[in-house]
């Protein structure tokens, strides 16, 4: 697998708005445990791109071609007043990439929902049958939700950041 970066020039086939040197960085600045290897962290990058792009979120402005491989680069974007070059890749999305990649490493990632696992159940004598595996339950990316809260557009989808725990 390999890292396709986009650098805010739509670089075609893009997959990623990090390389793992800047997310090997990022994690070790921060003391956070990420994939041992480039193969580990590569996937967690990409699975991290697969969750941002795929979330149903509207960004502020227009991508910059119809056909660019990812929702960034963008144009007519402002954040706090200030107009973001067309061709740039905000720090707050790679931000919140890469700490959605760190949270990949820890435990997967959910769109939202929570499962209790419950197999079958009765309401006379009260009785609940589990799958195996255990329950999980919803918490927050309140980190990835900050960097991303200032690149959607309010009139639009409002971010629900989820995760999930085993």
């Amino acid at each position: 697998m390999t890292l396709i970066v986009e650098d805010g020039t739509q670089v075609a086939n893009s997959n990623t708005y990090v390389s793992d040197i800047e997310y090997s960085a990022y994690a070790a600045a921060r003391g956070k445990t990420i994939g041992s290897d480039s193969v580990a962290r590569e996937i967690e990058l990409i699975k991290a791109m697969d969750y941002i792009e795929s979330h149903r979120r509207q960004f502020k402005g227009n991508k910059v071609a119809f056909d660019q491989s990812l929702q960034w680069p963008r144009y007519s974007v402002f954040i706090d007043g200030f107009s973001i070059d067309s061709d740039a890749i905000p720090n707050e999305l790679q931000n919140a990439q890469m700490e959605t990649a760190i949270a990949i490493n820890s435990f997967e990632v959910l769109n939202s929902g929570a499962n209790q696992n419950v197999k079958s159940e009765e309401l006379g004598q009260m009785k609940v049958e589990y799958f195996n595996g255990g329950s999980w339950n919803d918490s927050q990316l309140e980190t990835v939700a900050v960097y991303l809260d200032v690149l959607l557009d309010s009139s639009g989808i409002g971010i629900s950041a989820t995760v999930s725990r085993k």
